[in-house]
């Protein structure tokens, strides 16, 4: 009886270890090498848990994506494409819908080839309070060229950093660095109608804790890769 008991307080102890909601993984481990408690007539298999860490990753289509489980990739509505974490999570790739919201850390902002007139917008929400900093990485933006006035036919604005106005033109592999104190923050994109001049964009959106060793400094903007 008292066997019976142990037994079933190792499992209880095990499952609330693995309750819905977080980020860890259990797997029964080959019982060929492992060691067996013998419980009466129970054998139980010791568990492996695993903690899996949000480290940045890259997915099987080469696009940068968050490390997670399957099911926290789900219900963020991300892409699960590669492995990661000793094969327990995937490589979650989170693309933001135009006119939509996106919640989570690398948030992708993708628009492929295009000349017609649109007017579209992206927000991304922040994860926690703790988040002080964006930091965009311009894989490519391409609109059209800005006027010799310097105004904008098209352009990219962001919401939260008065810092930051109105982008036009061609920009590739750089990195701005927004302030956030909200919990939305709204990427608007405005193109005229051309036939010359083909946009697309590919920016990921990544969060930075207060304390983070990447943040840039309060008058930042631009830096370079």
């Amino acid at each position: 009886m008292a066997a019976r008991l142990v037994a079933t307080l190792v499992m209880v102890a095990l499952a609330a270890a693995v309750l819905p909601g977080n980020n860890t993984v259990t797997s029964l481990l080959p019982s060929s090498w492992v060691a067996r408690f013998f419980f009466n007539d129970f054998l139980l298999a010791p568990l492996t848990v695993v903690r899996i860490l949000n480290d940045v990753c890259v997915a099987s289509s080469g696009r940068v994506g968050t490390c997670m489980s399957k099911n926290e990739c789900v219900r963020k509505r991300g892409t699960g494409t590669g492995t990661c974490a000793r094969g327990f999570g995937v490589c979650c790739v989170i693309v933001a819908t135009e006119n939509g919201v996106a919640y989570g850390n690398n948030t992708l902002i993708y628009k492929d080839k295009f000349n017609s007139a649109v007017d579209l917008t992206y927000t991304v929400l922040r994860m926690n309070d703790d988040i002080c900093q964006y930091r965009l990485d311009v894989k490519r933006l391409h609109l059209s060229p800005a006027e010799t006035d310097g105004s904008c036919k098209d352009w990219m604005k962001i919401s939260q950093d008065t810092k930051f106005n109105k982008v036009c033109g061609f920009t590739r592999h750089v990195h701005y660095y927004i302030d956030v104190s909200s919990r939305s923050t709204v990427f608007t994109f405005h193109t005229e109608a051309s036939k010359d001049y083909q946009r697309d964009w590919e920016i990921y959106v990544q969060q930075l804790t207060c304390d983070a060793t990447g943040t840039a400094g309060p008058e930042a903007l631009l830096t370079n890769p």
